[in-house]
């Protein structure tokens, strides 16, 4: 099981009050998931001379690719708790009517015969949200390793150009690259 990282206390005011640790681990035994680590009381890594803010160490079941980032987490929590509804997501077309159209070559088809796209509006995107896509964190690196699976490119509507093109480097070329 994939265990993600989120902030204490960001978390906490996202649900709406603050745990204790026996209630925390809990709620989180009631859902399904697991409390793994809290940081609160032990010596935290130094980052640009602060101390790291305490973080909860979530286990997260292998099935549940919805929680793999601190919003996954906290919507489905406040979902649990009652204090917010699931949210309704709609297939909608472009306003301007004109769909986007992604070709993947050949030679990436044979290496990654699967593909998807999916383009999200109306999301506000800060640097701390940014950091807690699941696309930046250790378990989706690790995912990433095996040839076949496919990486999570975050763009802005801006960024995007169509048609778009899909197409794999090797290994060593691409990390030459960066």
């Amino acid at each position: 099981m994939p265990t993600i990282a989120v902030d204490k206390a960001e978390l906490y005011k996202s649900l709406g009050r603050e745990y204790t640790k026996d209630e925390f681990d809990e709620l989180c035994f009631e859902f399904g998931i697991e409390l793994d680590e809290d940081t609160s009381e032990s010596k935290r890594p130094i980052v640009d001379g602060v101390e790291e803010r305490p973080q909860l160490k979530i286990e997260i079941p292998a099935n549940r690719y919805d929680m793999l980032c601190f919003e996954g987490i906290a919507m489905n929590l406040n979902i649990f708790l009652g204090r917010q509804s699931i949210p309704n997501y709609r297939l909608v077309p472009p306003t301007n009517g004109e769909l986007l159209t992604v070709n993947v070559s050949e030679d990436t088809a044979r290496i990654r015969p699967y593909f998807s796209c999916a383009i999200l509006r109306n999301i506000k995107f800060d640097k701390a949200r940014y950091e807690s896509l699941p696309f930046r964190t250790n378990c989706t690196k690790t995912w990433l390793d095996s040839e076949r699976w496919l990486p999570l490119v975050p763009m802005t509507w801006t960024q995007l150009k169509a048609p778009s093109h899909m197409k794999l480097f090797h290994r060593s070329r691409s990390n030459s690259r960066r």
